[in-house]
């Protein structure tokens, strides 16, 4: 395991700092779940930090898949960030207006992409705004298109077959299986509480274990869990971070909390199930448990 990499947050401070540098584009990665009623497009006009662009999660996604939040092209994903003004050799600061929320995905898509300058704003919208700094209203600023070119994918997803081999290594008691961790609320895990999406049951994955993304950082100021707090998490679960970890969710953005966290205590194979809860209880053989 790598040293705890503790580089890819910046602090409020830091960025009140740097607000005006050139180098540097500020982007609101906000959405919220469908039956939220929340619109960020419309939260961000209505106030964001001054110069930040609003970069919608459910664009920057493959237009032909079924499933909202799938790993795009990178000649989707170059189009994509290249028509919002982004450059290959600008550094990127991600945020959130609930704190952390869903800046992991969009680290994770820049990451899976090459773009190494990419940090997330420790407490996003949240901290800014409780330390009275100052604010914007309105649209995007107008930023002509750039040449953004992405590098080749890391392998770092997981197919939905994928995940079915590593459910059989895992009931045949195979040591060396996968760990499967969801990221979404207890209630959903368990099969209680109702999907966020219309049609789709609740319940899990067999063999997986629960952990919220919401444990990952304080709701009140929203900032990041220490490495000791995240530690304790996955040890918690009983998580062996020195064998491959899959994360999931209900569409693949809150799993990349998981993914975050991982990094930052330097993990080496944390993979991503894109598809998540969505696809697998989609699937017309997959096995659902509820508890």
């Amino acid at each position: 395991m790598d040293a705890i990499n503790t580089g890819s947050l910046v602090t409020s401070e830091w960025l009140a700092l740097h607000l005006d540098s050139p180098w540097l584009k500020i982007l609101d990665i906000s959405c919220h779940l469908p039956n939220s009623g929340r619109n960020g497009r419309l939260e961000f006009q209505n106030e964001h930090i001054p110069g930040s662009i609003y970069f919608d999660l459910l664009a920057a996604a493959d237009p032909e898949s079924k499933f909202s939040h799938t790993l795009p092209s990178p000649q989707y994903f170059s189009e994509f960030v290249s028509n919002h003004g982004i450059a290959n050799d600008d550094a990127i600061v991600l945020y959130d207006v609930n704190g952390i929320g869903s800046s992991p995905r969009a680290w994770w898509l820049f990451q899976m992409f090459g773009h190494k300058r990419v940090f997330i704003l420790d407490g996003g919208l949240l901290k800014w705004k409780a330390e009275g700094r100052r604010l914007e209203s309105g649209p995007s600023r107008e930023i002509g298109p750039k040449k953004y070119l992405c590098k080749s994918a890391l392998q770092t997803v997981i197919s939905l077959e994928g995940v079915k081999q590593t459910v059989k290594g895992t009931q045949l008691n195979i040591s060396d299986a996968a760990q499967i961790v969801d990221a979404r609320s207890p209630g959903r895990f368990k099969g209680v509480d109702s999907e966020p999406v219309v049609g789709i049951k609740s319940g899990h994955i067999p063999g997986s274990v629960n952990l919220p993304s919401t444990k990952f950082w304080d709701l009140q100021s929203g900032t990041f869990a220490s490495t000791e707090k995240i530690t304790e998490l996955f040890d918690m679960q009983n998580i062996d971070l020195n064998r491959k970890v899959i994360c999931t969710c209900g569409s693949g953005v809150t799993a990349c909390v998981l993914i975050y966290a991982l990094h930052r205590l330097g993990a080496k194979e944390a993979v991503l199930f894109d598809g998540s809860w969505t696809e697998w209880a989609s699937a017309a053989d997959a096995e659902i448990h509820i508890d």
